[in-house]
């Protein structure tokens, strides 16, 4: 996705609203979080209970683009 959007945007938003909806009653999860050229702040756009499942998606979803602005974060609530 490139500034101004593109062809994925509306895709993009709602992969983000059912991550954001999908950690309900967990305490512990592996979030996959985009960060927008633009610079904005990062956001998810995907959980998963195990490092392993996020890694596996993180792949699959660069594809031939490494360099995309994916990362994988350990979230922990009180």
């Amino acid at each position: 996705m490139g500034p101004g959007g593109g062809p994925n945007q509306d895709l993009f938003f709602v992969l983000m609203n059912n991550a954001v909806s999908s950690t309900a009653g967990l305490t512990t999860y592996w979030s996959v979080q985009h960060r927008h050229p633009d610079g904005h702040p990062w956001v998810d756009v995907a959980h998963f209970l195990t490092r392993e499942d996020a890694d596996a998606a993180v792949a699959k979803a660069l594809g031939s683009h490494p360099d995309a602005a994916l990362r994988i974060e350990h979230v922990r609530r009180s």
